[in-house]
């Protein structure tokens, strides 16, 4: 939140001010509206509103979040380092899942996986609207994650109850497959997001999350204060935020019918 700037939500496109925007943080939201945005909510990420599932927690079994690329990004995620650090610690685990998210899915990854002892897990997938449910049902089965990169899946692990740790030797991200890709980042942003993916940058604010798995950092108030959960949204307040309802459906038709209409007035 210290260095926050609104395309860290938006990206790099242009919206108007009047978009409807679900945020997790109060600093975050202080942040958006002085920068003109009208109808910023807090509500938390998407995952405070996945079901309630009754698991056992299996003892003494990781899972590994390998770094993973995007719908309009491709990173290089092969990180046979990292697999190979999992392959080391293999004895000492139950188990050792490996999530790979469903974009990168392909037969190297999977031979990379399965040949070292480890178990392949199929990750969420953004067009799976059972991906986040099926995320959070693996972190309730796991008793520690571990992980190459950060990110949401962080956050997602604390507020899970799971031992969370990072692999000291991070994944680089690439900040050339995003100017590559159709979103429009400059190399100026790109860069600055890359940043805060090093080591350098995470350990100097995250300490306690670099330890070996077994001792992995526990706090599950801290995860739900990062995920937002105490700003869940109830089923009419979340609709209305959304549009949902016929209001909010009414509204959002009137207004594109009127930008449309400039747009094709001011072309001419």
């Amino acid at each position: 939140d210290d260095e926050f700037l609104p395309i860290d939500v938006l990206g790099p496109g242009n919206y108007h001010k009047d978009l409807a925007i679900i945020i997790s943080s109060k600093k975050q939201q202080s942040i958006l509206v002085n920068e003109g945005y009208s109808n910023v909510i807090l509500g938390g990420l998407p995952i405070v509103y996945t079901e309630h599932f009754p698991v056992t927690r299996k003892k003494n079994t990781l899972l590994a979040f390998i770094a993973h690329s995007a719908e309009s990004d491709t990173q290089h995620i092969l990180d046979n380092n990292y697999l190979d650090y999992l392959e080391s610690i293999r004895k000492d685990w139950e188990d050792i899942y490996v999530s790979v998210f469903g974009l990168d899915w392909n037969d190297n990854m999977d031979n990379a996986i399965k040949s070292r002892g480890l178990k392949l897990l199929y990750g969420a997938h953004p067009f799976d609207k059972n991906s986040l449910n099926r995320t959070k049902y693996n972190l309730l089965s796991a008793d520690s994650v571990s992980s190459n990169m950060m990110g949401s899946h962080i956050a997602y692990a604390l507020s899970c109850g799971c031992k969370t740790s990072l692999f000291p030797e991070l994944a680089q991200y690439d900040p050339n497959a995003l100017t590559s890709s159709s979103l429009g980042y400059t190399l100026q942003d790109a860069e600055r997001m890359a940043n805060f993916y090093k080591y350098e940058y995470l350990i100097e604010r995250f300490p306690y999350l670099f330890k070996d798995p077994e001792n992995g950092f526990r706090d599950t108030d801290l995860g739900n204060h990062w995920i937002g959960k105490s700003f869940k949204l109830d089923n009419i307040e979340l609709m209305q935020a959304l549009g949902w309802n016929t209001h909010g459906q009414l509204t959002g038709y009137t207004k594109g019918f009127f930008r449309r209409a400039k747009r094709i007035m001011d072309n001419r």
